[in-house]
């Protein structure tokens, strides 16, 4: 384990600050002592894993971020996520007729 990854504990809290403007959202998070070799971001859905060595925090993307356009940028000891806000976009869904039930007879759920 490198000198990087024992000042970076899981028991220490990870300042972070998030911005949310029109057209992206930011989420800062102080690396202190750790080197962009020593970091892994991952993506799973809307949630983001922050990992170096043996530390990791995680935390939860809003559903209005466009997670396909999330990128990572490392300068002076902060960690930049920034992602485009997605455009969210209203569709009505007809209801059909009961008429039209295939199995009109069965009980309701």
């Amino acid at each position: 384990m490198t000198a990087a990854h024992q000042r970076w504990s899981p028991g220490v809290e990870l300042r972070t600050r998030t911005r949310v403007g029109p057209r992206e959202h930011v989420v800062e998070v102080e690396t202190p002592g750790i080197d962009a070799d020593d970091l892994r971001v991952e993506l799973r859905g809307h949630v983001v894993s922050i990992h170096a060595g043996e530390a990791a925090r995680s935390f939860r993307l809003p559903d209005g971020v466009d997670t396909r356009g999330l990128s990572a940028t490392h300068c002076n000891g902060v960690l930049r996520l920034s992602a485009p806000c997605a455009r969210l976009t209203t569709r009505v869904i007809p209801v059909d007729d009961e008429a039209r039930c295939v199995h009109a007879d069965a009980p309701p759920i």
